[in-house]
């Protein structure tokens, strides 16, 4: 953020948003108000830009700030709200870099005053959560990754050696069967599911029911055989998101399906 004072910075963009309404600048809004895929940010998600292009937030993690920005200036200049749609066929989201298998779409409005900035809550989506099956080696890296992007994330593994919160600081511990943890957890759009651990009595159930649940993504580190054997038990499995994983380090967790040539960030979209 390009700010005179950082020091009032208070991580929140619409904090932001009302410290510089008090200091008499001029102000856009841009919030994501619907996603499909693998969206980089959830719906919900805020970025404040003034008059003179400083901003804070993020509607996409980088990929079409930019743009945002720009639409945002004219949005200030002549005071009319805009709707911006981005996607992996949009030439606009391919050069900045949203080829991740998602679409979004931004409001963008411009605000005058601090009630009108008070009904846009941060709350309007539920937070993105990670669920890793397994509590084996890489789920450590990606788990703390997770963390990092702001992920709420769970390890689940039924053998009590491998799921202790020592080995896992700072996420939540499931020592139980996947079937039951998320009973008691949910699953829904807003998750993302990692089966690790490599043994089908672990890995198949919760994958089923993620693709099920529509979760945002759905992720195997495994050969292609196990993960047909899951598409295979769902009732309709043109509805899902799946990326196949040979073994590969936690970053490389996006390699395509082995039928097909591969490829980074090659995703099976629904």
């Amino acid at each position: 953020m390009n700010e005179k004072n950082p020091a009032q910075y208070t991580g929140d963009p619409l904090g932001v948003a009302q410290e510089w309404l008090k200091a008499g600048r001029e102000i856009a809004l841009a919030t994501v108000v619907k996603t499909w895929g693998s969206a980089p940010r959830p719906v919900g998600s805020h970025l404040v830009i003034d008059g003179d292009g400083n901003f804070e937030g993020s509607v996409s993690g980088g990929c079409v700030e930019v743009d945002v920005i720009s639409a945002a200036m004219e949005v200030i200049a002549d005071g009319k709200p805009r709707e911006l749609d981005f996607g992996v066929s949009d030439d606009v989201a391919w050069k900045a870099g949203l080829s991740c298998g998602g679409s979004i779409r931004i409001q963008l409005e411009k605000i005058t005053s601090a009630d009108q900035l008070a009904r846009r809550t941060p709350a309007e989506a539920p937070t993105s959560r990670l669920i890793i099956i397994g509590a084996v080696h890489i789920a450590k890296a990606l788990g703390a990754m997770a963390g990092i992007a702001g992920l709420d994330v769970s390890i689940i593994d039924p053998r009590p050696a491998f799921a202790t919160p020592a080995r896992f600081a700072g996420v939540h511990v499931h020592a139980g069967w996947p079937d039951e943890v998320l009973a008691d957890i949910k699953l829904d759009r807003f998750c993302a599911v990692a089966a690790l651990s490599h043994d089908p009595k672990i890995d198949d159930l919760p994958l089923i029911e993620a693709l099920k649940a529509d979760c945002f993504m759905s992720v195997r580190w495994a050969a292609a055989k196990p993960m047909q054997n899951v598409l295979n038990a769902c009732v309709k499995p043109e509805w899902l998101k799946i990326c196949w994983c040979a073994s590969m380090p936690p970053s490389a967790l996006i390699s395509g399906p082995p039928s097909r040539k591969k490829l980074p960030c090659q995703f099976w979209l629904k």
